[in-house]
């Protein structure tokens, strides 16, 4: 089956979902959950974790070509290009011509920044030359953009990677979590509180960034962004076979307080071999109090959580929330892969 005829398939599945939720309502071409309208544009296979991420989810849902497409460049491209490297060392970037372009290192001599470029096959006459070696092997060579007689004899050379991912992080998953919610519970979550507040987020930066000049939208993302960052945590402590990522197993977490009501609950999103937990708000409205304090002051705080499996309801049965009595604890001291 080719990609339109899959797609094609999936929106007459959605549109009878979309009159489920709506009570009869429908749709002319595809209602998108993002910009909550309907119209006629090209759609796509939208990857729920962006395809390019090594052992993410193969899983996909409907959506808008150019809403998709915005979000890969702006923010998942930045996000696939650190969790493909897996924390790499500056020999990595150094080596490694296409890493080194999309996470370029810093020059610096002497505290002072110099432009420099690869001399593995030439260089100007007038550009000192840096061999860097690695167990007496030489891995790179670049020439500095400067005259030779400006360095001092003593000068103390080193690379920087003066890199920060966390913007281009926060948006990826957000953009993760609501088209795993999406593709887990169709429209009845887009009419959520949780669905409504993500739309928002998603698609007033959509909008808003699209009126910025191209060279600036990379640097409003990250500023857009930044301001959601308590909504995201890497997820201490998971295992293979405890969690997959919510759109593969369907188990998300639920954040309770002393009510015994849940004030957040947790989407899984699996990238690479990290977990990571988007925190989205409760249909409750007594609670909503609670979880705006909890992602404003998320950081190096601890809180327990249930596990809750979302079971489809077959022959005859309802759709239910399967919430496990073993609770846990998130410790924001341990990194995503300690047990």
């Amino acid at each position: 089956m080719s990609s339109a005829d899959e797609i094609a398939k999936e929106i007459e599945s959605l549109r009878l979902d979309y009159q489920s939720a709506t009570e009869g309502k429908t749709f002319d071409h595809f209602y998108c959950p993002i910009l909550w309208e309907d119209a006629d544009v090209p759609l796509c296979k939208g990857h729920v974790v962006n395809q390019a991420i090594k052992g993410s989810s193969r899983k996909w849902v409907v959506a808008r070509e150019d809403v998709d497409a915005y979000f890969g460049t702006l923010v998942e491209g930045p996000y696939t290009t650190v969790v493909n490297a897996d924390r790499p060392t500056i020999d990595d970037l150094l080596a490694d011509s296409a890493l080194r372009k999309k996470l370029p290192p810093k020059l610096q001599i002497d505290g002072k920044e110099y432009q420099y470029y690869d001399a593995t096959v030439t260089s100007s006459p007038s550009h000192p030359v840096v061999h860097l070696r690695n167990d007496n092997a030489e891995i790179a060579r670049f020439a500095i953009k400067c005259d030779t007689n400006t360095l001092p004899d003593s000068a103390h050379l080193e690379f920087v990677v003066d890199a920060d991912f966390v913007p281009e992080a926060v948006g990826a998953l957000l953009k993760a979590a609501h088209s795993t919610m999406f593709k887990v519970c169709g429209y009845s979550y887009v009419f959520t509180a949780a669905g409504i507040d993500l739309a928002r987020i998603l698609r007033d930066f959509y909008r808003s960034s699209q009126a910025t000049p191209k060279p600036n939208r990379r640097a409003a993302a990250r500023e857009y962004f930044r301001k959601y960052v308590g909504m995201v945590a890497p997820l201490g402590g998971f295992t293979e076979g405890l969690f997959k990522g919510s759109v593969d197993d369907g188990r998300f977490i639920f954040v309770q307080g002393s009510s015994g009501r849940p004030y957040a609950f947790g989407v899984l999103i699996r990238t690479g071999k990290g977990m990571n937990v988007v925190f989205l708000p409760p249909d409750h409205p007594d609670s909503m109090d609670t979880y705006f304090g909890f992602i404003s002051n998320f950081v190096k705080r601890r809180f327990k959580y249930h596990i809750a499996d979302f079971v489809v309801g077959q022959n005859g049965n309802e759709t239910v929330w399967n919430v496990y009595r073993n609770e846990f604890e998130f410790d924001p001291e341990k990194s995503p892969n300690d047990g």
